[in-house]
């Protein structure tokens, strides 16, 4: 079973919340032009707003489980930097706001996935935007309940045995990743600018391509295209940068991922892409709180930083994500909460927009 068509008008408003959304999480901030040519990839493999592409999966996903099970979202983040192996912030903060409106716009319960080194941080955010956790370490037994869940996967854990933590308490109906880290096709696993990161990440590749296999629809978030899922955009990753197709680590790749995903969502910022998605199934459902104020989300983003997560780019524990401050990222938060707020609002229902909803259903036929 599908996700049943809205009406036209209300398929009117979808369309351009989705695109308020994309435009926002696709901002050029290191201004060089590249994130421009990546959405524009993923854009044309998706053919249809990013945003509107990864919601429309996970609830198409959800939808074909029965009423009175609680369907598992597998989310995979945790970009580890050495040495100390700690979480960078971006990642681990938009995995923490989705999980939110993953619970809250659907009903399924959100389980991480990622090294028991960034259990701190991940659990953190997710108790700071409001969400109780546990930890599932064995198969065997029933955890304790909770609104989401953790499940560890070390350097040295095989995928079979990590997914029977995974599907011990209900099948994964589909999977997000958000600033995973992803292994080239020679097997290696890249900083974008080029350096190898040895060491620190485990690999959940396995998992993920064991999902996929299965059949599990999967969307994929990332900034660059060396995180887990992005490799649909491999071409783009080579030609528009210079670790591309030749990372200079010596092991004869580039940094693009190899794994890929049925939804690509690249932005400027991973864990804007993880915000946006979560103010769009909040959209879909008619759910606007599935996307927490932006007072919580500060308050997850000190969490994070306190409980050991730093900033990727100064790789300080500071409020910031990719080098850029939270005052900054707050103000964008807001923003991506008001281009869904206005649309809604019952006085825009106006003439031109049921106009446009009647050309919409001309077109359909």
């Amino acid at each position: 079973m599908t996700v049943p068509s809205p009406d036209p008008l209300r398929a009117v408003v979808d369309d351009g919340v989705a695109e308020n959304i994309d435009r926002l999480i696709s901002l050029d901030m290191r201004g060089d032009m590249y994130v421009p040519e990546l959405y524009a990839a993923a854009r044309e493999l998706a053919g249809m707003p990013l945003m509107l592409a990864g919601a429309r999966a996970v609830r198409s996903a959800l939808h074909c489980t029965a009423a009175e099970q609680r369907s598992t979202v597998a989310l995979f983040t945790g970009f580890r930097i050495p040495p100390t192996g700690v979480p960078e912030t971006d990642g681990v903060i938009g995995t923490a706001v989705l999980a939110h409106g993953i619970a809250r716009a659907t009903g399924a319960v959100p389980v991480v996935v990622c090294e028991p080194e960034c259990f701190p941080a991940v659990r953190a955010a997710l108790v700071a935007v409001g969400l109780s956790v546990a930890v599932i370490d064995d198969a065997s037994t029933t955890p304790a309940a909770a609104d989401s869940y953790l499940v560890p996967f070390g350097i040295g854990d095989a995928a079979a045995d990590v997914e029977s933590l995974l599907t011990a308490q209900s099948p994964v109906m589909v999977a997000v990743a958000v600033e995973r880290p992803a292994a080239n096709d020679r097997g290696y696993y890249h900083f974008a600018g080029g350096m190898r990161v040895e060491g620190v990440i485990a690999p959940i590749d396995d998992l993920w391509t064991r999902l996929r296999d299965d059949g599990v629809p999967t969307v994929a978030i990332g900034d660059f295209g060396n995180e887990l899922g992005t490799g649909y955009l491999a071409a783009t990753v080579a030609a528009g940068t210079e670790s591309g197709a030749a990372c200079g680590c010596g092991c004869g790749g580039g940094v693009a991922a190899a794994t890929t995903a049925d939804v690509t969502i690249a932005c400027s910022v991973s864990d804007w892409g993880a915000y946006g998605l979560a103010a769009m199934l909040g959209q879909l459902a008619g759910v606007p709180e599935a996307l927490p104020d932006t007072a919580t989300y500060r308050r997850t983003v000190d969490a994070a930083n306190l409980a050991g997560a730093i900033d990727g780019t100064s790789r300080l524990g500071i409020p910031a994500i990719d080098g850029i401050g939270i005052e900054f990222h707050a103000r964008h938060y807001e923003l991506i909460r008001d281009v869904v707020a206005h649309p809604n609002r019952p006085s825009m229902n106006n003439a031109i927009r049921r106009h446009r909803a009647g050309l919409r259903s001309e077109r359909a036929r």
